[in-house]
């Protein structure tokens, strides 16, 4: 449980890295994207390289196709796996959430499920 003091410094510390981002002189650079959806909402490729397909829905709601290649991450909690071990997985357990991580305007770095291989 957060004490007031606590809370009283996480709020300074909030403001100052407010106040230092808006005043850096360095430009922003956006190096990734992250979209989350459901594993029931995507067709993930045969093979790699292949093509992600799945539903954006923010307005105009409709479907986002990206690149999956060779430098894709498949990630089962934080255990690398490959696209067919990824695929077993999804399949096994059923509809949960997934992250799709992506350059902005190419392809896919990593597609990450929460959960753990079983040994």
């Amino acid at each position: 449980m957060k004490t007031p003091k606590n809370s009283m410094w996480l709020t300074c510390f909030a403001c100052l890295f407010l106040w230092v981002a808006a005043h850096a002189s360095a430009q922003v650079r956006l190096i990734e994207n992250a979209i989350e959806v459901s594993t029931d909402e995507i067709l993930l490729p045969g093979s790699v390289p292949g093509r992600l397909t799945f539903r954006e829905c923010k307005p105009p709601c409709r479907n986002k196709t990206l690149d999956v290649n060779a430098q894709t991450q498949f990630l089962v909690g934080g255990t690398k796996v490959s696209l067919a071990e990824f695929k077993q997985y999804i399949s096994r357990t059923g509809s949960q959430f997934l992250m799709v991580f992506h350059e902005p305007g190419g392809s896919v770095t990593r597609l990450i499920v929460f959960g753990e291989l079983e040994q």
